[in-house]
């Protein structure tokens, strides 16, 4: 008898779930609903908003919208901003059976592909969603639009950048969830992304009020964090440039509508600075703290302590973040710092020992203004390297002329002792001025030169050598009449790896004729016997 009066329920409850189905379905058309969910949408975005069809379901308690578009901000492109095949509505029941009404409580799209592109000025379409100069009043009662949770599952995200190469970057697998979210209060948002070149982002905190300008206006406080993000692929910097590498970041972002601050560190594999350089064999961490203007896209880097091994250095400046990509107007100084440990990252940005050397030890001093896109930049300044040790490379083995003219030992080591030159670094290559070297077991080396992207070198250097006690050093103070300045004109082709030094010691030699020597003889002889040794 009891299990007869349990069937009689669920029938009675079966039966009223079908019939309050089949009378929606007779008499509550969600269509009816769409212009005016159009309407009110198109308001709260400040963007026309489509719904292609909308449907109602009493067993899921939600609606479905078929064919949901928004367009973009029309100052910025004509083109959709977003666009999905479906929506899910949540929605509350009681209101839809007593008076036929439709409260909407949750939108999640499934599946959506939003578009983000930048104006000329630099501002982000997304930026002004949201934006909306008045609030309609004459809406529909019978529509109640009070969204808690709005969510994105599974959405791809395109990335358009402006600059020498515009190219698409595509994120897949978006995942995006805003709970409690008001127009007038703060929510939190969970968000999820995998960027092109397989890396992951992730993006947590809170947000709101929506201030009256759109999303770019709104306060918000998050983590953002990054694993393998590849900033070229991902449209952080212009492709067409040198740089190249994987980041991993971990920062918190603070706004409050108007200005961005962030502080965390940033860690670079692999990273190429130069389009003629090569990724470096080591990390690099950066812990900075930045401030940044919504309004006029500049950025202070306010601190940049930038590590590689034991060896630190700062850098600080602007940023500019407006036109076609970010801008740079920086400066980057280190006293003391280990070669040894900043070898492995030289080849970055186009430079590193010929083949076969390495730096045993050694400091150096630097003080760079970093300036331009990272399309076109370029690094200038002094440098001063200081005790240094070059194993695996023998100088004055190279200078065959110069090694008998002078008496040079060889050895497996160069030591210089210091170098100071001013370097200029830009995608076209290195140029070196002022360079100015001590080579104990040698002598001293000016002049100027020049390193191409592929490698190449074309240097002119003043040698001075030191005055030798040998037999050799003997027969050119003699054939010079003791002339103090044992100086010859040096030509360094070939490349970084394998380096080739032409002494022009017979020019040198010949000048003293020139200057009315009474053993001209003696020199022109000893020019030609060295003439035949170059």
């Amino acid at each position: 008898m009891r299990n007869k009066r349990l069937l009689v329920w669920l029938a009675a409850v079966i039966g009223l779930v079908l019939t309050v189905g089949l009378w929606m379905r007779l008499f509550v058309d969600g269509d009816q609903f769409r212009p005016e969910l159009e309407r009110r949408m198109t308001v709260a975005l400040g963007r026309q908003v489509s719904i292609g069809h909308l449907s109602l379901s009493l067993i899921s308690r939600s609606a479905v919208i078929e064919k949901l578009s928004i367009t973009d901000d029309p100052s910025i492109s004509e083109a959709p901003f977003l666009e999905a095949k479906s929506a899910k509505v949540g929605i509350a029941i009681i209101p839809l059976i007593v008076s036929r009404g439709l409260s909407v409580q949750s939108l999640r799209l499934q599946e959506p592909q939003l578009t983000l592109r930048r104006s000329k000025a630099g501002t982000w379409n997304v930026s002004t969603l949201g934006a909306s100069s008045s609030r309609e009043s004459d809406t529909d009662p019978r529509l109640n639009l009070s969204i808690d949770t709005i969510g994105i599952t599974n959405g791809r995200v395109i990335v358009e950048t402006r600059g020498t190469r515009a190219a698409n970057h595509v994120y897949e697998a978006v995942n995006l969830t805003a709970r409690g979210f008001s127009s007038t209060k703060r929510f939190t948002f969970q968000m999820s992304a995998t960027a092109p070149g397989n890396g992951a982002v992730t993006f947590d905190g809170t947000g709101g009020p929506l201030g009256p300008a759109g999303l770019g206006s709104m306060a918000l406080d998050g983590k953002l964090a990054a694993k393998h993000l590849d900033p070229a692929r991902a449209g952080l910097v212009d492709p067409g440039g040198g740089f190249a590498g994987l980041v991993d970041l971990n920062c918190r972002v603070v706004s409050d509508g108007r200005r961005v601050t962030s502080s965390g560190t940033l860690r670079g594999d692999r990273i190429r600075i130069m389009p003629g350089g090569s990724p470096a064999a080591v990390p690099v961490s950066l812990a900075f703290q930045s401030e940044y203007d919504l309004n006029t896209s500049v950025g202070v880097l306010k601190r940049g302590d930038l590590r590689i091994g034991r060896t630190s250095s700062q850098l600080n400046g602007r940023f500019n973040l407006g036109g076609n990509g970010a801008t740079l107007q920086m400066r980057l100084a280190g006293r003391h710092m280990s070669i040894p440990d900043l070898e492995a990252t030289l080849p970055a940005i186009g430079i590193r020992t010929p083949q076969g050397a390495r730096f045993a030890s050694g400091t150096l001093d630097t003080n760079l203004a970093v300036v331009g896109s990272f399309a076109r930049l370029s690094m200038s300044g002094p440098v001063t390297l200081s005790n240094a040790a070059l194993v695996g490379f023998d100088l004055g083995s190279q200078m065959r002329t110069a090694a008998f003219l002078a008496g040079i030992p060889t050895s497996s080591t160069t030591m210089i002792q210091t170098l100071t030159a001013l370097v200029h670094i830009v995608p076209g290559g290195v140029r070196v001025d002022g360079l100015n070297a001590l080579v104990p077991s040698i002598g001293s080396f000016t002049g100027a030169g020049t390193i191409s992207p592929s490698g190449a070198l074309n240097f002119n250097l003043l040698t001075r050598l030191n005055r030798p006690a040998s037999v050799q050093g003997q027969l050119l103070s003699a054939a010079t009449l003791g002339y103090s300045e044992q100086a010859f004109r040096l030509h360094v082709t070939g490349t970084i790896d394998r380096p080739i030094f032409v002494p022009d010691v017979p020019s040198a030699v010949g000048g003293f004729a020139k200057r009315g020597n009474p053993l001209s003889t003696g020199a022109g002889f000893l020019g030609k016997l060295l003439g035949k040794w170059k």
